[in-house]
């Protein structure tokens, strides 16, 4: 449920939450007042390209009305900016992002 706080789109097209992409942790780093939300992005064998690939421009941002994702005092996530990034095929399958925001 806490990927529908997000939009998230490659090359323009909009992902789909649950299909597309998944929140798997979020959190706080340790000792710090950071916060942190991992994503994953769902890769399949694109041969037939019935699939997106993951090369290109893929963009985060936060819903308008964010449900689900609070600090631990329960405040709903902060607006931020687009986080863009061009992902390239250079035969590494993971990526970290790291973002700060007030």
């Amino acid at each position: 449920m806490a990927g529908s706080d997000f939009i998230i789109t490659l090359e323009g097209d909009k992902l789909t939450n649950g299909i597309d992409y998944e929140v798997v942790e979020c959190g706080a780093v340790s000792d710090t007042d950071i916060g942190f939300i991992t994503f994953a992005l769902k890769g399949v064998d694109n041969k037939d390209a019935s699939r997106y690939e993951l090369i290109g421009e893929l963009e985060i941002s936060r819903v308008e009305e964010p449900n689900y994702v609070t600090d631990v005092n329960g405040n709903k996530i902060a607006e931020f900016d687009t986080i863009s990034v061009e992902l390239i095929k250079d035969g590494d399958i993971n990526w970290e992002l790291i973002v700060n925001y007030q």
